[in-house]
């Protein structure tokens, strides 16, 4: 499912993912997604995740934590 940008907002898309929806949504041709709904989903405790993202030398370069409001 995609849904048309309006007010320079960005698409927001929904990706199928081991019989779930995941809302990702697109930015400059870079396709995002937050990973708290994918680690809620396999039943693990979102902070010692976060915690481990964090300490990834690659996957600390590529995330960002954002409010959402």
């Amino acid at each position: 499912m995609k849904n048309k940008a309006q007010n320079n907002l960005p698409e927001i898309h929904e990706v199928k993912f081991h019989d779930q929806n995941l809302q990702t949504f697109m930015i400059e041709d870079v396709e995002y997604t937050a990973i708290k709904p994918i680690v809620d989903g396999m039943g693990l405790d979102w902070e010692p995740q976060r915690k481990l993202i964090q300490r990834d030398e690659l996957l600390s370069r590529t995330t960002s934590i954002m409010e959402v409001v």
